[in-house]
């Protein structure tokens, strides 16, 4: 018989049978058997995800110091499961680590153990000792050092250690812990992983936190549920009279006309920006799930939204009440209305290029020439089309199935699905209700580098995002307000380098791009907001 596979919902299970055993020596035994290896397999799986997205490396080599408790040196090395484990601990624990450390080790490491004694006392003795140890796996490839066990001291020289010989630094702590105790909630440990090359920290969650928020048609009501490690920590409603609905629509209708404006006079919208979060906190979060998030944190968490709560701008206010760091990845809370089409089968072409009317946008030409050149010196198929009608892009996407479609050019945002979706170059709209024609054969991913691509009223259905998904495309890519041309072009030039000539996914692509965006516009740019991603 198989074993299921672990989730948050079963640790969650473990975690409480473990908090309601009182016998100590029973309680240590159940976690190091039961709980130790659901984490383990948690933590593993987002490691995976996040190096198959591009966010950390895979390790050839892993080195570790195991202090007074092995299970987190045991979690690691089982959740990267590198090749080679280099392994310093001081004499007084040689016994637990050949019995309670080294039996335990799963993967490819179990037979490439290297154990080296260290003095527990004599820290220039150490540095040197194990900057030996450390310097002859080099050349092994990728090496982690984790600085998460032994004394602080060591920890310390490890990391110096690493940093002088270019190699990445990891530590394992929690987002929260047993009332009264050093020890984490299961569920709440946290990997943070410092790589090469990098200017920040990847913190990777055994469970990532997520939100959700769900539009009860029938009664009026939000719900809302916030999961911060592997249990609802809390769900909450809100109650929404018509009057808070229209009030809502109507505050961030103005906010936006707001930073369009300044978009194109190219001022700060700060101000737009504290407002808005303050008109999404108040009128729709309440202070029951305010509190919740104050008091649990959210880091950068999973938001899933009901289609109707696509206009609602929930990262704005997560980010500038709540401390959210960008960017987020959004996902629609599925439903009878969003099934999914079968994935696609046959022949896949390649990258699609759409250039739409650049009407009255200086340098355009230009710059779509220079993107047709790149895309099509690329190691892979690309076509580039002209937008020259409604009617051709259709008949465009019925002929062929794609990997990717980019579109670059003006777009519109109207009341109907009719009037919104892509301008062509002889005026018509590619309409959004005109994505179905991508259901028999969807790409995976949707760029629409246009203005008002991912735009949505609150409390309808009718979205670009909304309609290319329900036609089954996986991800898909657009902004709220109006997009400056520069930007544009940076955010297109620096995903087409990341998915297409490096080969990252999505995801990875989406986060690289904004990170460089932050640095070369400011950490406070309205591009880091505008920018929407729905997928995984």
């Amino acid at each position: 018989m198989s074993t299921p596979p672990v989730t948050t919902e079963s640790l969650s299970a473990l975690a409480g049978e473990w908090q309601r055993t009182r016998d100590r020596s029973r309680k240590y035994r159940f976690y190091f058997d039961r709980v130790r290896p659901a984490v383990t397999s948690l933590l593993a799986g987002q490691i995976d995800l996040r190096a198959r997205e591009g966010e950390v490396y895979r390790y050839d080599a892993l080195v570790l110091i195991i202090g007074h408790d092995v299970v987190p040196g045991l979690i690691i090395a089982n959740a990267i499961r590198a090749g080679r484990l280099l392994v310093f601990h001081a004499r007084e624990r040689g016994e637990m680590v050949r019995t309670r450390f080294m039996p335990f080790v799963e993967g490819p490491a179990a037979g490439g153990i290297t154990t080296v004694m260290i003095d527990p006392h004599d820290h220039d003795r150490n540095l040197s000792t194990m900057r030996e140890a450390v310097s002859a796996i080099a050349g092994s490839g990728s090496v982690l050092c984790d600085i998460t066990g032994g004394k602080k001291i060591l920890g310390a020289l490890l990391g110096i250690i690493a940093h002088d010989l270019n190699m990445d630094i990891s530590y394992i702590d929690a987002s929260s812990y047993v009332d009264r105790s050093s020890v984490p909630n299961p569920g709440a440990e946290v990997l943070y992983i410092h790589s090469r090359g990098r200017d920040t920290v990847t913190p990777i969650p055994v469970s990532p936190s997520r939100l959700w928020a769900h539009f009860m048609r029938g009664s009026g009501e939000l719900l809302y549920s916030l999961d911060t490690g592997g249990a609802v920590a809390k769900t909450t409603r809100k109650k929404l009279p018509p009057s808070s609905i229209r009030a809502v629509g109507d505050e961030l209708d103005k906010a936006g006309k707001k930073i369009n404006a300044n978009i194109l006079a190219g001022t700060h919208s700060a101000r737009e920006l504290d407002a808005i979060a303050a008109v999404v906190e108040k009128l729709l979060l309440g202070s029951g799930m305010a509190r919740a998030l104050e008091q649990e944190g959210i880091g950068t968490p999973g938001l899933y939204v009901d289609p109707e709560l696509a206009g609602i701008p929930w990262e704005i206010m997560l980010a500038r009440r709540f401390g959210m760091a960008l960017p987020v990845l959004r996902r629609f809370n599925l439903d009878a209305d969003m099934s999914l089409p079968a994935p696609p089968a046959g022949e896949d072409n390649g990258i699609l290029a759409v250039f739409g009317s650049g009407k009255d946008i200086a340098g355009f030409d230009e710059t779509a020439g220079r993107m047709r050149r790149c895309l099509e010196s690329l190691p892979m198929k690309a076509r580039c089309v002209n937008a020259e009608s409604a009617g051709s892009l259709g008949v465009e996407f019925a002929s062929r199935r794609y990997g990717a479609i980019i579109y670059f050019g003006h777009a519109e945002y109207s009341a109907d699905a009719q009037g919104t979706g892509w301008t062509c170059r002889n005026g018509e709209i590619f309409g959004c209700d005109q994505a179905d024609i991508l259901s028999s054969s969807p790409p995976a991913v949707v760029i629409s580098n246009s203005c008002q691509s991912a735009r949505s009223d609150p409390f309808t259905r009718h979205s670009m995002a909304f309609h290319m998904m329900k036609a089954g495309v996986s991800t898909y890519i657009g902004t709220r307000w109006f997009l400056e041309f520069d930007r544009s072009v940076s955010f297109l030039s620096g995903m087409i380098e990341s998915m297409f000539e490096r080969g990252q996914p999505a995801a990875a692509s989406f986060r690289a791009t904004m990170r460089a965006m932050g640095k070369k516009y400011g950490a406070d740019d309205i591009a880091l907001y505008n920018y929407v991603y729905y997928g995984n």
